[in-house]
């Protein structure tokens, strides 16, 4: 983990139209963040100075945060990771509440952003939350439960892959009554884990052509309509001459008779 501490980026907030409109489903993680202590600037608004830094503060709380990445999971090179719903729990210090309560406020709703960073790679991932409104305590703190969502990521090479988190902003009230609070924590937070292996090389199948067998040339001419004549007039022409011998051999004969 990298010991030196990215400085939060405090990003505006979301907006209520585009939290109604991003879908919040997914698969429940099976890690997550765990209870972390934060080191926070907090603050409402001054009614005397309305255009003034307002009422500040300062104090450390906890919260816990985590992503839809379920636990042990390992995808390909290049495919989609997604981390909606980002999801966790947020604790306002009771100097924080208190400065709420006094500030007129007995209910308070809103959300926040991060800004996400994995690991080896320092890809920046934007993430944001929202929470339902909530009465405030008469004294002590405040724990609220957020919901909201996340940049995917798809990563380029294998390996070991880390969601981090530095710090978050979180806005309450309604309108501009309410109060912000921003923290940040003394080190990289790891929120999420997940392995990328190498897509694996397809193998190619070579398949062996049939054997050629070879054309069979038939010398036999026999009852073929286009055998050659010559074999047949050679036989007729045998015939004949020896026709022709038989007959001198008669002719011979009977001429010796008649002498």
């Amino acid at each position: 983990m990298n010991t030196n501490a990215r400085p939060a980026t405090r990003c505006a907030l979301v907006t209520a139209a585009l939290l109604g409109v991003v879908a919040l489903t997914g698969t429940s993680a099976a890690a997550d963040s765990g209870e972390v202590e934060y080191s926070c600037d907090f603050g409402v608004p001054d009614p005397a100075e309305p255009d003034g830094p307002g009422i500040r503060g300062e104090g450390t709380t906890t919260a816990s945060f985590d992503t839809a990445i379920p636990d042990g999971l390992v995808v390909d090179v290049g495919d989609r990771v997604d981390l909606d719903p980002f999801t966790g729990t947020i604790t306002l210090p009771e100097a924080f509440v208190t400065m709420l309560r006094e500030a007129g406020l007995t209910t308070i709703g809103g959300g926040g952003d991060t800004e996400l960073l994995v690991d080896p790679t320092d890809d920046p991932l934007f993430a944001f939350f929202e929470f339902a409104p909530t009465e405030l305590p008469d004294q002590g703190a405040l724990t609220v439960a957020v919901e909201g969502g996340a940049d995917r990521f798809r990563p380029r090479e294998a390996g070991a892959f880390s969601i981090l988190l530095t710090g978050f902003f979180i806005s309450t009230g309604v309108d501009e009554l309410g109060g912000d609070m921003l923290c940040q924590a003394d080190d990289d937070v790891v929120v999420d884990t997940f392995e990328a292996r190498a897509t694996p090389t397809p193998t190619v199948t070579v398949t062996a052509a049939p054997p050629v067998r070879p054309v069979v040339v038939q010398t036999d001419f026999a009852g073929r309509d286009d055998a050659s004549p010559a074999p047949a007039l050679a036989a007729g022409a045998l015939l004949t001459l020896a026709a022709g011998a038989v007959g001198v051999g008669r002719a011979r004969r009977g001429s010796t008779r008649r002498h």
